[in-house]
């Protein structure tokens, strides 16, 4: 039996709360357990009672680093697999179908799918998003890109204890910086165009607003993992990146990828 572990980190997170423990418990696979724990750093809403209302257990770590909640809840909890989605995201049902194959095949490192984007008012935005190949991994996060979703991708534990986990020394940017250290050590992937996930825009979250921080983050970890290349190079592969990153929103070249997954 594979054993799936999901973390979602929160700090007064129950505006959202319910609806992604409804996503989590929809998942179902006869050869899949799941645990879905929720990694608090001191709510004062009512999170801790709506955890308690699904029967979640709930691990406490200080506030000030949601990948620091991440890791300790990870490490007082045995599992196969690990993922983790904050609390504004969603789980699609099905995609523990894949994860399973995937699981099968004992070729995979990292397991991802594609995703899609809702508003504050649960309206989808735009396109699903497709994971796009390993043959373009080089050059996304080469330009700060991520090649494929953070909610909804798992990954095995024993790639996460090799990469030591999720580096706390970063706020806003460590899931970034872990695939890109997976890919540097050769993680092997499995990726899917069935939807896994869907993403959350709104004005709260920490990505818009601490978008310069998180950015800063992003390029300290591109330098100190790819190192630095001549400034006509970093343009000329810059502009590429985000020629993929435009078609790979838009879907335009999609069965293209699909060929080169």
């Amino acid at each position: 039996m594979l054993r799936l572990l999901i973390v979602t980190p929160t700090l007064n997170a129950a505006h959202y709360l319910p609806q992604c423990i409804k996503s989590v418990n929809k998942l179902s696979h006869h050869h899949v357990t799941v645990t879905h724990v929720i990694a608090d750093s001191g709510s004062t809403d009512a999170t801790l009672q709506i955890a308690a209302s699904f029967g979640l257990r709930t691990v406490y770590c200080p506030p000030g680093n949601m990948y620091a909640a991440i890791n300790k809840a990870i490490s007082l909890c045995p599992s196969d697999w690990i993922t983790y989605i904050n609390s504004d995201d969603l789980l699609h049902h099905d995609c523990l179908s894949y994860l399973h194959f995937a699981d099968c095949l004992h070729t995979a490192d990292i397991v991802t799918g594609s995703f899609r984007i809702f508003s504050d008012d649960n309206q989808f935005v735009g396109y699903t998003r497709y994971p796009l190949p390993r043959a373009f991994h080089q050059i996304l996060y080469s330009s700060g890109i991520m090649p494929f979703p953070q909610s909804g991708t798992f990954f095995r534990r024993s790639l996460y204890e090799k990469l030591n986990g999720f580096s706390e020394d970063l706020k806003y940017a460590s899931d970034f910086d872990f695939f890109l250290r997976a890919y540097k050590a050769s993680a092997s992937y499995y990726s899917s165009y069935k939807l896994f996930s869907s993403f959350r825009l709104h004005s709260s979250q920490l990505s818009r607003v601490h978008d310069a921080s998180l950015r800063s983050e992003v390029r300290s970890s591109i330098s100190r993992f790819t190192g630095s290349h001549h400034l006509v190079f970093q343009i000329f592969l810059s502009m590429f990146a985000r020629f993929l990153y435009f078609s790979y929103c838009s879907n335009v070249f999609a069965p293209i990828y699909n060929r080169l997954r």
